[in-house]
This record gives structure tokens, C-alpha cells and sequence, in this order.
């Protein structure tokens, strides 16, 4: 075959036998009317959700192309610092657990007004419940302690005692020291009653005190039987004092008394009865007074 008519003829047989190219897929980019036409609003709307992209006050399609089209910058980390400085708020207020269950009214869930924590417990309470239990140091076990004296059928001389021990508790000893009287014989409380109410009372270590000048046979002997015999029903520390008449002290006590009966005997003399110190004693009184 001539080539003036093979060339013709393959050419029409490559055309005829050439795949149809596929129709372009719809681009938003390109953004042509043909390809927004591919779309409808629903769709679009849709696609803006997917992204991030509040289209919600728009009602074209061609608003929402170009809302789908328009460049967007990438959120910043969450470990980034504003750039702005005046940006960066500082008045946020942590998540408060308890505020959570307190209504802006200062009342609580079940209606009850609600009072506000205080800094500091409140005087004469163990433990003041609007004060966080981490405001409070660590509390000392309690401290049982027992003063002991011979005893009188005289109610006014066991009463005595019981007057002494009240002072004593609330003007020397400390909060976690429980103080009880107790007599040796003849009156109650004895004390096996008053360790008994000492261990009852939480107190985890007992002391006890014989009130008495000397050590006689019942410092030595009588007291610390009662007082083992006490311990015997209970599993904890107790201690046995000496008596009061071994208190190095008691010599100041006895001078002071002394010393008020030598004044009182002698109203006329201006030193007290003892001459150039006693009135050097009675400026140091005068002065501390002041």
C-alpha cells in the first residue's frame, strides 16, 4: 500500500481505538461555576463542619466556597506564649471542687446556707469543722493526769483538791493534758476511777501525782499499789511522780509565804523586817508592778 494511503488509515485507527479521557473531578480550589455546581449547600456546609469552619450564617453556595477556599492558619501549641502580651488573661480562676457544689447565692445543695472557711480554727474548739484538717498541726496524744491526796471525810478538804486540779488544767497545763483528782482513801474518786476515766477519755499515757510533803509509807507504798493495780486492767505507760514536798520550787513557795507573814507582822516597818534588801525587793515589786 502506498504511503499517501497507509499513513491516512493508521492515523484514523488510532484515533478510533484511543480511551476516553474521564471527566475532571469537581474542585472547589479551581472554584470555576461548573465545579460549584457539582456541590450543593448541604454538601458544602457539611465539609465546613468537618474542617472547623463556622459557615452557620451563610445561605450561598458561593459564600461557603470561599469560607472553604480561604487560607487558614494552624492553631498555635498549647505550649506556646501569646504573642500579644496583652492578649494573655490572668484573671482565671482554677477549678474550685467545693465552689462546684455551692450555689451563687451562698447556699448549698440541699438549701442550707453555706459559711465560708475560716483562716483559723475557732477558740475552745478540738476541731473547728470550716477549717481544712491541713490547717492544724499534728496533735499530741492525750495526756492523763492524775493528783492524788490522802483523802478526808471532810467534803471542803476533797474539794480542795478538786479546786486545785481545775486551776491547774486551765492555767498551766497544755490542751492534750486531761486532769483529774483522786483521793487515796475515805472519798471518790480513788483512783482506779479516775485512771479508768483518764483511758476512757482517750488519754494514751496516765501520770500520776501524789500531792503529799513527804515520802512516807503512803508515797512508798499504799499509792503505787493502787496505781499498779489500776494499770493492771489496761495496756498502756503510766509513771509515778515524786511528791510535791521534793519539788525544788517549794523552797520560792515557801519564801514567798514566809515573807508575806513577816510584812504582816511588822505593818510599821517601811523595809518588811528586812533592812537594806528588803527595801531593794520592794522597788523590784514596785517596778514589775508597774
Amino acid at each position: 500500500m502506498p504511503f499517501r494511503t497507509l499513513f491516512p488509515a493508521l492515523l484514523a485507527a488510532a484515533l478510533a481505538f484511543h480511551p476516553k479521557l474521564r471527566p475532571r473531578t469537581p474542585s472547589l480550589r479551581r472554584g470555576t461555576n461548573d465545579d460549584l455546581a457539582a456541590f450543593s449547600l448541604n454538601d458544602l456546609k457539611t465539609l465546613a463542619a468537618a474542617r472547623g469552619i463556622d459557615v452557620s450564617g451563610m445561605t450561598e453556595k458561593a459564600q461557603v466556597a470561599e469560607a472553604l477556599k480561604a487560607p487558614r492558619t494552624p492553631p498555635p501549641a498549647e505550649d506556646e506564649t501569646p504573642s500579644d502580651p496583652a492578649a494573655a488573661t490572668t484573671d482565671e480562676v482554677p477549678f474550685d471542687p467545693l465552689a462546684a457544689l455551692i450555689g451563687s447565692e451562698g447556699v448549698a445543695l440541699d438549701g442550707s446556707a453555706f459559711e465560708a472557711a475560716a483562716d483559723q480554727p475557732m477558740d475552745g474548739l478540738d476541731f473547728d469543722p470550716r477549717v481544712s484538717p491541713h490547717a492544724y498541726e499534728a496533735a499530741p496524744a492525750s495526756v492523763g493526769i492524775i493528783i492524788v491526796d490522802h483523802g478526808s471525810k471532810v467534803a471542803a478538804a476533797n474539794e480542795r483538791l478538786e479546786r486545785l486540779c481545775e486551776g491547774y488544767a486551765t492555767t498551766r497545763a497544755p490542751k492534750h493534758w486531761i486532769v483529774r483528782p483522786a483521793h487515796m482513801e475515805l472519798a471518790s474518786p480513788s483512783i482506779g476511777e479516775a485512771f479508768d476515766a483518764l483511758v476512757e477519755a482517750g488519754c494514751s499515757t496516765i501520770v500520776c501525782h501524789p500531792f503529799f510533803l513527804s515520802q512516807g509509807r503512803h508515797v512508798r507504798e499504799d499509792v503505787p499499789a493502787l496505781l499498779d493495780e489500776a494499770a493492771s486492767r489496761h495496756n498502756i505507760p503510766y509513771s509515778l511522780t515524786p511528791p510535791l514536798g521534793e519539788a525544788p520550787a517549794l523552797l520560792d513557795l515557801v519564801h514567798d509565804v514566809v515573807s508575806a507573814g513577816v510584812k504582816d507582822a511588822t505593818p510599821d516597818a517601811d523595809d518588811g523586817g528586812f533592812g537594806f534588801f528588803g527595801a531593794i525587793a520592794e522597788m523590784i515589786e514596785a517596778e514589775n508592778a508597774r
